[in-house]
């Protein structure tokens, strides 16, 4: 996984240094730092992006759950809709054409009721369902935009376009790459990780079907585990698949089992 330096230097390929900087919640002169090579990484080293609280060279840095899935309005609706039972969730549409608020069970007159786009100012924060709200991006997709979110909510799930994949990735905790669960989807699992080689230990696969007879096949060219599967998601039927979803999730949202009548 991306220590706080790794991350540094992967967004600043994309971002200025202050766009770095607000984005993680971090004090400037501390990117600049690492980028100059002037402090010492070891003291960055324990810093663990799953935290929402660390404290590096005495400075708070604050933020939740990061989860990124590639170019799946209908996986990254499920997913929002089941972290909002365990905890408040934004839910970040990157995609230019956004079509993800009908995924949550909107209708079209609803979207720009329930729609909070990120500005330079953080939004008003308008809830769709509890615990769960939806962003858009205005026309320009800039990632130093969605940091008043990442410092406002436990989770932040984020349906990210492939074009934006390798800047998300820099931010992200989690990503999730649903693949068709035939040849196809493993030769583009293969293309996918040779370019984002570096994300190897973040990325987490979700086959979309029920066959997952090609595991042995991605370990043949990948660490990347496999999250689990769900059913092609056919049609707009949100809360259809929170049972698979939960399966899925289960390492970051463990269900409470029921032990002697209590649950513990």
């Amino acid at each position: 996984m991306l220590n706080l330096a790794d991350k540094i230097r992967s967004l600043s390929h994309h971002v200025e240094v202050d766009d770095i900087a607000e984005t993680l919640s971090i004090p400037l002169d501390l990117v600049n730092s690492v980028l100059e090579g002037t402090v010492n990484e070891n003291d960055l080293a324990g810093y663990d992006p799953l935290m929402a609280i660390k404290v590096v060279e005495k400075q708070i840095v604050n933020r939740g759950r990061v989860i990124s899935i590639l170019q799946n309005p209908a996986l990254a609706a499920e997913i929002t809709m089941y972290v909002s039972g365990h905890n408040p969730v934004a839910a970040i549409d990157l995609e230019k054409f956004s079509v993800l608020p009908l995924y949550f069970g909107m209708s079209i007159d609803e979207i720009p009721q329930y729609t909070n786009v990120l500005w330079e100012e953080f939004s008003d924060k308008k809830p769709y369902r509890d615990m769960c709200i939806y962003f858009m991006p205005p026309r320009e997709r800039k990632l130093s935009l969605i940091s008043g979110v990442l410092n406002s909510f436990p989770t932040v799930i984020i349906n990210t376009p492939l074009e934006l994949l390798d800047m998300v990735c820099g931010l992200s905790d989690i990503v999730y790459l649903p693949i068709a669960d035939n040849l196809a989807g493993v030769y583009f699992a293969r293309l996918l990780l040779t370019q984002y080689k570096k994300y190897e230990e973040k990325t987490q696969f979700i086959w979309m079907g029920q066959n997952t007879r090609y595991n042995s096949v991605l370990k043949e060219f990948t660490r990347a585990k496999v999250a689990g599967h769900i059913t092609e998601l056919h049609g707009i039927n949100p809360g259809k698949y929170q049972k698979q979803v939960s399966k899925i999730l289960q390492p970051l949202y463990p269900e409470k089992r029921r032990l002697f009548g209590y649950f513990s």
